[in-house]
C-alpha cells in the first residue's frame, strides 16, 4: 500500500515478533511515546493530522493493524480470541521498538483494542484516551454498564448489520459514488465525519479505507475462549480520558496525562472536523463510553 503522507510524518515498515506492519513517526526519537490505534475500515493515516499536533515533547507512533493498511496480509486474525491478537500486535510494536510504557489513544474499534491492553498489561499503559471507542463488551448486542445481553442467544451482535454491496464495493476498490447507500466514498463522508464536510485529503482516507484487508480470518464462531469481565474496579483503577463536556476543565483528574496532551489531541479532532469542541464532543453521544463522565 502506497499512501502519501504529511509533511513531518515518516513511515517505516516494522517487523516485530508477530507481524510486519507500516508504523507512522512524528516528534523526537527520543520523545514521550503516544501510540495511536486507528479504527475500522481505515489506517493508520488517519492518524496523521492528530500526531502532528501533539506538543514538542512527545513521539507519536501509529501502525497499521492486522488485517489494515500495510500490515501482512498473511497473518489473519483469531476470531476468538475477541481483540487479543490486535492487542498482542500492539504491545510486540511496542516491543520491537524498545519502548516499556507509553500513552495510548484508540479510536472506535482501536478503542476496543485500548480496553483489552488495559486488561492484559495495565502497568505498560502510562495512560488512556478513547476517542468515541467500541464497547469492551463487544460490538452491539450488550446493554447497561455491566454488559447484559439485549437477548439470551446474543442477538444483535456483531457486524451482520453492515451493509453487503458496502463491502463488496470496498473488495473492488470502487472509488465513485454511484451508489447512495454503499459506495466507501459516500459511506466515509456520511458517517464518518457530519456532512457537509469534506476532508482535504479525502483521496489519501479513501484509500485508506479502501487498504482494509479481504482475507478471511482465522477461528469460527465460537465464543471467545479467553474472556474476562471489564467491571467498573477495572475503570476506577485507570483514569480513562474520553471527550466530555468537562474535557477542557478535566486536569484534576488526569494523574497520569497532562490536560496538554489531553486536550490537544481532542480540540485537534474537533477542529479537523470543524466543529466546536463542545459540539464534537456532544456529537459522541451515540458512544456511551466515550460521552459519559468516567465513574472513576
Amino acid at each position: 500500500m502506497s499512501i502519501p503522507t504529511l509533511p513531518g510524518i515518516t513511515e517505516k515498515t516494522i517487523t516485530s515478533a508477530r507481524i510486519a506492519t507500516r508504523v507512522l513517526f512524528s516528534g523526537a526519537d527520543d520523545g514521550i511515546p503516544v501510540l495511536f490505534i486507528h479504527g475500522n475500515a481505515s489506517s493508520a493515516t488517519f492518524w496523521e493530522e492528530t500526531m502532528l499536533a501533539l506538543p514538542a515533547g512527545y513521539r507519536a507512533i501509529a501502525h497499521d493493524q492486522r488485517g489494515y493498511g500495510g500490515a501482512d496480509r498473511a497473518q489473519k486474525i483469531d476470531a476468538t480470541r475477541g481483540m487479543g491478537d490486535l492487542a498482542d500486535d500492539a504491545f510486540a510494536l511496542l516491543d520491537t521498538l524498545g519502548i516499556q510504557r507509553a500513552h495510548v489513544v484508540g479510536h472506535s474499534l482501536g478503542g476496543a483494542v485500548v480496553w483489552r491492553m488495559m486488561m492484559d498489561a495495565p502497568d505498560r499503559l502510562i495512560s488512556v484516551t478513547q476517542a468515541a471507542p467500541g464497547s469492551p463488551y463487544g460490538f452491539g448486542g450488550t446493554k447497561g454498564l455491566d454488559g447484559q445481553l439485549c437477548n439470551p442467544d446474543g442477538a444483535g451482535s456483531g457486524g451482520g448489520i453492515v451493509n453487503a454491496n458496502f463491502t463488496q464495493l470496498m473488495v473492488a476498490g470502487e472509488r465513485g459514488t454511484d451508489n447512495p447507500q454503499a459506495s466507501p466514498r459516500v459511506v466515509m463522508n456520511t458517517f464518518y465525519w457530519k456532512p457537509p464536510f469534506k476532508a482535504a485529503r479525502e483521496e489519501e482516507l479513501l484509500s485508506s479505507l479502501l487498504s482494509t484487508g479481504r482475507s478471511p480470518r482465522r477461528g469460527n464462531s465460537a465464543p471467545p475462549t479467553r474472556s474476562r469481565r471489564f467491571t467498573r474496579a477495572t475503570c476506577r483503577s485507570w483514569r480513562i480520558f474520553r471527550p466530555s463536556r468537562q474535557c477542557c476543565g478535566c486536569a484534576a483528574q488526569m494523574t497520569k496525562l497532562s490536560a496538554t496532551i489531553h486536550c490537544s489531541i481532542w480540540e485537534h479532532l474537533a477542529r479537523w472536523a470543524q466543529f466546536p469542541v463542545g459540539r464534537a464532543q456532544r456529537s459522541t453521544r451515540r458512544s456511551r463510553w466515550s460521552a459519559r463522565p468516567a465513574p472513576c
